[in-house]
């Protein structure tokens, strides 16, 4: 599933990935609960790398992309 959460960084920022967690977290907790509610489903797999089939039922504000970007 192309989720779109990314965290861009420096390498010299790469040792502090442990900054991003209360953030990384919040959005594990997000997918939880769109699988949970049915918002997403899981139909199937393509036996293709990331070939994950399902169904989205999210709303299209629901679908904008996330990221980081180290300060």
């Amino acid at each position: 599933m192309g989720y779109g959460l990314s965290v861009v960084c420096p390498d010299y920022y790469n040792e502090t990935v442990d900054d991003y967690y209360p953030q990384i977290l919040g959005e594990v907790e997000q997918v939880t609960e769109w699988l949970n509610s049915g918002k997403i489903v899981i139909t199937g797999h393509s036996g293709e790398y990331q070939g994950i089939e399902y169904d989205d039922h999210r709303s299209p504000e629901e679908k904008i992309s996330t990221g980081y970007q180290a300060q």
